[in-house]
């Protein structure tokens, strides 16, 4: 059976393989993080997250896939939009159901600058489990609007994707964290380079680079809005987005990184 999908046709036999190496991954045969590789390419999505929420609260990546990883500049790693697409839904969600950040963002306290930092245009979230204490969830990360057939097709597999990863072999969670953080480490060494090195290790935008330059030469944020010709809330919007990508927990953090000694590397990078 083939399933029309604009102007192309994917098989369903593709939906059928990613199903089995997903329940093969949660038993020790194979990665998870391979699985979300080729069920990020199936649906059409930029990226996709296994995450568990600690409390409902702190996010743990699981496993995370991204369609542009190895690419200069390098992509940010996925973060957890869970609880703002769940909001008061989040400790009553049932596994197997699919929240949709586009059906609440224009509600009260939707955070759209956040999302619209880091270049989405919708994320869909699938519950696998819900627990009193924790939440796990699988998310879609879209940087264009999903198509129906992708939408339907994570309605169809999501389901299946729940009830399997209850029954995972023990300790699957914590080796599929413990192959995220051999990923990191391999990336470790680009994450040691400065932040305006000219490889832009953090994969910020060009307006996020720019912004950067300007605070490492002290200017503020009503001054750089206005070199910009933007309002101060953009530039704010982008700062949330730096730090978000330079792992830095605030202004006076980043300024500290900017400016430390490396100071031949961010020469090159600013006069480059």
């Amino acid at each position: 059976m083939t399933v029309e999908s604009g102007q192309y046709s994917r098989p369903a036999t593709s939906s059928v393989k990613v199903v089995v190496r997903w329940v093969e991954s949660l038993h020790g045969q194979g990665e998870i993080a391979e699985v979300l590789r080729e069920l990020v390419g199936l649906v059409g999505a930029k990226s996709a997250l296994l995450a568990r929420l600690v409390n409902h609260d702190q996010a743990k990546r699981i496993a995370a896939a991204d369609v542009t990883a190895g690419k200069l500049p390098s992509p940010p790693p996925p973060q957890s939009h869970a609880k703002m697409v769940l909001r008061e839904n989040l400790r009553t969600a049932r596994p197997g159901s699919i929240w949709r950040m586009s059906d609440v963002c224009a509600l009260p306290g939707f955070d759209t600058a956040a999302i619209h930092a880091r270049g989405l245009r919708d994320v869909l979230v699938l519950v696998l489990a819900q627990k009193a204490n924790e939440l796990d969830v699988l998310e879609f990360h879209f940087h264009s609007d999903p198509r129906d057939h992708d939408k339907n097709l994570i309605s169809i597999l999501g389901p299946e994707f729940a009830n399997t990863w209850v029954r995972r072999t023990p300790g699957c969670v914590q080796h599929a964290m413990a192959h995220l953080r051999l990923v990191k480490a391999g990336a470790g060494r680009r994450a040691t380079l400065p932040i305006l090195h000219p490889n832009n290790p953090s994969g910020l935008s060009r307006s996020e680079y720019r912004i950067c330059v300007m605070i490492s030469d002290g200017m503020k944020v009503k001054t750089i809005a206005k070199a910009l010709t933007v309002c101060e809330t953009t530039v704010r919007s982008h700062l949330t987005s730096i730090f978000s990508k330079t792992n830095t927990s605030g202004q006076v953090e980043l300024i500290h990184r900017l400016i430390e000694p490396s100071g031949e590397a961010q020469h090159m990078a600013k006069s480059s």
